[in-house]
C-alpha cells in the first residue's frame, strides 16, 4: 500500500465531513 493513497483517502474525508457541516 502507498501512503498516497492513504492520505487522499484523509482528504477525501474530512472534505465530505466539511460539505455535510
Amino acid at each position: 500500500m502507498k501512503p498516497s493513497f492513504q492520505h487522499r483517502c484523509e482528504y477525501a474525508y474530512y472534505k465530505l465531513i466539511d460539505l455535510l457541516l
